[in-house]
């Protein structure tokens, strides 16, 4: 699935800002029961992250997603605004 993430940035002083997007999940990436499947995100941009909508089968937890878009200005001052997406766990299906 496509997440698009949607934000501005902008510093009274800095107009080169450049965003960094991170991704972390509460499962392996290709852990027992998912399929064996590898490569449960890919950056496409800074705006853009695939997530694997596949989450492990045996285990009773939906698959949570943290995506970070962190950005650091010329003077190194640093700020970061996180999302959570989760895919629920469908009980067998």
């Amino acid at each position: 699935m496509n997440a698009v993430l949607s934000y501005s940035i902008s510093d009274n002083c800095d107009t080169q800002l450049a965003p960094v997007v991170s991704v972390s999940s509460n499962q392996f990436s290709n852990g027992t029961g998912d399929g064996n499947t590898a490569t449960d995100c890919v950056i496409q941009d800074a705006h853009n992250v695939l997530l694997r909508s596949e989450r492990t089968g045996n285990s009773s937890n939906d698959r949570a997603y943290i995506l970070t878009v962190t950005v650091t200005d010329s003077a190194g001052s640093k700020t970061s605004s996180s999302v959570n997406v989760t895919v629920p766990h469908d009980a067998g299906q």
